[in-house]
């Protein structure tokens, strides 16, 4: 896993994205048997909410697309907030 946090306790399924100036910064983080990775959108430093939003819609979006994560249950939502945040949740 790289340029991602991974909340702990029970934040477990949060994953936060870098807020790291600049439109180079690659991202990877491996769960339910599934890889994705990318580069981040540009971002300023210190990198603003609506390019934090940005970049954790970009991660969920592409967790969401990744086929191996899908067929083990996992979907992802980001956040809105201005945090970078995203949620990652497991269908019963």
């Amino acid at each position: 896993m790289s340029n991602i946090s991974v909340g702990a306790g029970d934040a477990f399924n949060q994953l936060t994205v870098a807020s790291t100036a600049g439109n180079s910064t690659g991202f990877s983080v491996t769960f339910m048997g599934g890889t994705v990775s990318g580069t981040y959108g540009n971002a300023s430093s210190p990198a603003s909410a609506d390019e934090l939003n940005a970049r954790a819609l970009q991660l969920a979006d592409l967790i969401n697309a990744n086929s191996t994560i899908k067929t083990a249950g996992g979907s992802a939502v980001a956040s809105t907030n201005g945090t970078g945040m995203v949620l990652v949740l497991k269908a019963p």
